[in-house]
């Protein structure tokens, strides 16, 4: 189990140093003598391991006979940790963001498994700003339910194939904003595959194939936490309402 000295050596001070703040902190105002007594701080490096808490701002010296230390404020401790820590991921993030190259737009990106495959199906949703276009089996909608009622409520307009839910593949198919695919499969649920890219003959073949595929229509879904299986009914309902209607218009045109 982890302990607050521990956790300060984590912060940068050593043991005894650690040792030392934390037993001020807790029995208040102490001479050297006493930390020694109260602490693993040898008795013969206790008035140096003070001085140096001293010199580093974590604690007051009072002159005497022996002198008696005091220590800071943790506040003020934990406050300038955390302004360094601060500082150096701020630092840390320019040197490291202008390492990376940004001209992989055309780069394939492998996703291995269907947890995996999944997971990055939702951020690519989440990041959706204007269209989706899916194709999936019905357990892949029921799985991204959330995401994609989340994706609508943002304005999102989304895409699918109206017999979608008649769908028996174990293929997924995704084109967000026209700009980013995802196409793979999800079976073998362990082994399954995805490919991720914003490559544009990829793109351009996916625009194709859901100009192709006809009966597209709108996903709606209810705006309400109603449970994910009645969102799912709905759909369903909203798919056969449309072939009845296509029905009716081969029958009419027919008469």
């Amino acid at each position: 189990m982890t302990t607050p000295i521990d956790q300060l050596q984590e912060l940068g001070l050593n043991k005894y140093e650690a040792e030392a703040y934390y037993t001020l902190l807790k029995r208040g105002p102490l001479t050297g003598y006493e930390v020694g007594k109260h602490s693993k701080v040898p008795l013969s490096r206790s008035y140096d391991i003070l001085e140096r808490l001293v010199d580093r701002g974590l604690a007051f010296a009072q002159p005497g006979e022996p002198a008696r230390y005091r220590a800071r404020d943790p506040q003020h401790f934990l406050g300038q940790v955390r302004s360094s820590i601060e500082e150096n991921l701020k630092e840390l993030t320019i040197a490291l963001t202008s390492l990376s190259s940004n001209d992989d737009a055309s780069e394939f990106w492998i996703v291995r498994g269907q947890k995996n495959i999944l997971e990055r199906s939702r951020n690519l949703i989440a990041a959706t700003s204007s269209q989706l276009e899916l194709s999936m089996p019905a357990s892949c909608t029921i799985a991204l339910a959330n995401e994609i009622r989340q994706a609508r409520e943002r304005g999102v307009q989304i895409l699918q194939p109206a017999n979608q839910s008649t769908n028996s593949s174990e293929d997924i198919i995704m084109l967000c904003d026209g700009s980013e695919a995802l196409l793979g499969t999800l079976v073998p649920e362990e082994t399954c595959q995805a490919v991720v890219s914003s490559n544009n003959a990829l793109v351009i073949a996916l625009n194709g194939y859901f100009e192709n595929v006809h009966d597209m229509q709108f996903v709606s879904m209810p705006t309400t936490s109603a449970p994910i299986q009645q969102d799912v009914e709905w759909m369903d309902w909203e798919t056969r309402k449309h072939a009845r209607l296509r029905t009716l218009s081969e029958r009419h045109r027919v008469a």
